[in-house]
């Protein structure tokens, strides 16, 4: 199935996530960044279950959402979220396409 082609709209959307990747980024990669990013994954639930049986309902839908904030901060620093983003607004770079060979 072919893809749909960006609208101008699009493009933009896609500069300006770009532009948020990059600044989590630089961020999150700083001493007191890793130390507060270190801290939201604890207080987010990333490495546990945010179902407790014993809790009521709410508190898992409150957990998750605390989860889901971090979850987007950790998938916005990767660098191939950056590079997909990078990927739709210019193309796929011919060495990629295979249409260039490597070396």
């Amino acid at each position: 199935m072919a893809e749909r082609k960006m609208t101008a709209a699009d493009v933009d959307r896609a500069r300006n996530s770009i532009v948020l990747c990059e600044a989590y980024e630089r961020l999150f990669n700083t001493e007191d960044g890793k130390l507060v990013m270190a801290d939201l994954e604890l207080r987010g639930c990333i490495n546990e279950t945010t179902y407790n049986p014993a809790a009521k309902p709410e508190h898992t839908i409150f957990n998750e959402g605390r989860r889901s904030i971090v979850l987007h901060m950790r998938y916005a620093m990767r660098p191939e979220t950056r590079d997909d983003l990078v990927r739709r607004v210019v193309g796929t770079p011919k060495r990629e396409q295979g249409e260039i060979p490597n070396g």
